[in-house]
């Protein structure tokens, strides 16, 4: 889809559907008919990623897609304390303890790494 082949696309994202629930072992035609049935004209990066997060849910990735894409439109948890969603790490311990030099001070959870500006 980046370099604008929307069919092959939708093809690949049908193809990851039916792959993803097989590997699930669920038989679903009402979510094949729902979310895997894209077209050239239909297939959108906001449905590629939201299906992604929800495959890789609770892994790394789907959250470093979320904060390049903003995709899905998630909110923050109920009772969430800081209102927003983190957007980086803080760095280790041991990294503030024998390579201070390398690391950078007053950084936050919120606050956007470089490529996420």
């Amino acid at each position: 889809m980046r370099i604008g082949n929307n069919a092959r696309a939708a093809t690949a994202y049908n193809l990851a559907i039916l792959a993803s629930l097989d590997k699930l072992g669920i038989v679903s035609s009402g979510f094949i008919a729902a979310y895997g049935n894209e077209t050239a004209a239909s297939i959108t990066l906001e449905k590629i990623i939201t299906q992604k997060y929800i495959t890789l849910y609770t892994q790394a990735e789907a959250w470093s897609d979320w904060r390049r894409t903003g995709y899905p439109n998630i909110k923050p948890a109920y009772l969430n304390v800081t209102g927003s969603i983190p957007r980086r790490l803080i760095y280790p311990l041991d990294e503030s303890n024998y390579n201070i030099s390398n690391v950078p001070g007053g950084l936050t959870l919120m606050d956007r790494v470089w490529w996420d500006k």
